[in-house]
């Protein structure tokens, strides 16, 4: 495939930022299990959360060529990086880009697109080949995240409320 000027100009500096700013750190972050808030603020400064986010909605809408060579970029420098990057691009954005409705998108993506929050996806299956204690304190440790993630009356993102409020009383003494 024949990259357009467009995309050898993304490429050039995604290399850049994860040689310069990520390679040097990456080892550090991965000992210490840091989650990279402050890199990952970086790329949103530089267009790089919002990707497939249309420019309308606080984006840089670089498409999906775009996306993935920042990302195999990224991944050079990081690979847990490029893996957060990844899905908050993607499934982070994507469904509310495409289904959301106007007052959700004008709610989410901006700050999403810009890194100020982080999009996620959690997918379980309760009888995936672990034992219940292995399952109880997987539910704990997603339970303690999920409520990390929310300042009590208003979600980072649109859930059930009724779901919050089972974690947030069945893990309120964690």
């Amino acid at each position: 495939m024949q990259l357009s000027e467009e995309h050898l100009l993304i490429r050039e500096m995604a290399q850049k930022f994860a040689a310069e700013e990520l390679m040097p750190t990456a080892g550090v972050r991965d000992k210490s299990a840091a989650f990279p808030a402050s890199e990952l603020k970086d790329m949103g400064a530089l267009g790089l959360m919002g990707m497939l986010t249309p420019e309308k909605w606080g984006g840089s809408e670089v498409g999906h060529v775009g996306c993935a060579i920042v990302l195999e970029e990224i991944a050079a420098g990081d690979g847990a990086i490029s893996t957060i990057a990844s899905v908050h691009n993607g499934v982070g954005q994507v469904p509310i880009v495409d289904y959301g409705t106007t007052e959700q998108k004008e709610r989410f993506l901006g700050p999403l697109a810009s890194g100020e929050k982080i999009g996620a996806f959690a997918l379980t299956e309760h009888t995936a080949g672990v034992t219940q204690d292995s399952r109880n304190k997987m539910s704990e440790f997603v339970a303690t995240q999920l409520l990390s993630l929310f300042d009590g009356e208003n979600p980072a993102r649109p859930v059930n409320p009724e779901v919050i409020d089972t974690y947030r009383n069945k893990f309120k003494n964690l």
